[in-house]
């Protein structure tokens, strides 16, 4: 359990660092409204891209201790908890990344026609 424990756990770490990343590519695409958790879009609006995400995850390194005394209580449960938990950012990651490619495509495809001198839509 130890061994999967390290391993689910940093992937929760790296799955974190990794929403920020394509959080902050989607929000700099677009705009703070592409975010769809109201706690972290209100955050966001409130204190800027950068400064609220480096909020929202301040709040994921406050849980650390929490984690890791979960895992000493229960390791079963807390094993468990992480491979949904990662489960959940790995697709949120998946997506964000995804919507920054069609952003990225589409403003490409702006910049283009403007360039030709075709309308806009």
């Amino acid at each position: 359990m130890t061994i999967a424990f390290i391993v689910l756990f940093i992937m929760f770490l790296a799955l974190n660092y990794l929403d920020a990343v394509s959080t902050l590519k989607v929000i700099q695409l677009g705009s703070f409204r592409n975010e769809r958790n109201p706690i972290a879009r209100w955050v966001i609006k409130k204190y800027g891209a950068f400064k609220g995400i480096l909020m929202i995850k301040g709040v994921i390194v406050i849980l650390i201790p929490f984690i890791i005394y979960a895992f000493i209580i229960s390791a079963r449960d807390t094993v468990y908890t992480l491979v949904l938990i990662d489960a959940v950012y790995l697709l949120v990651v998946m997506n964000n990344f995804k919507i920054a490619k069609k952003m990225r495509h589409l403003y490409q495809d702006n910049n283009e026609n403007r360039e030709r001198g075709q309308r806009i839509i």
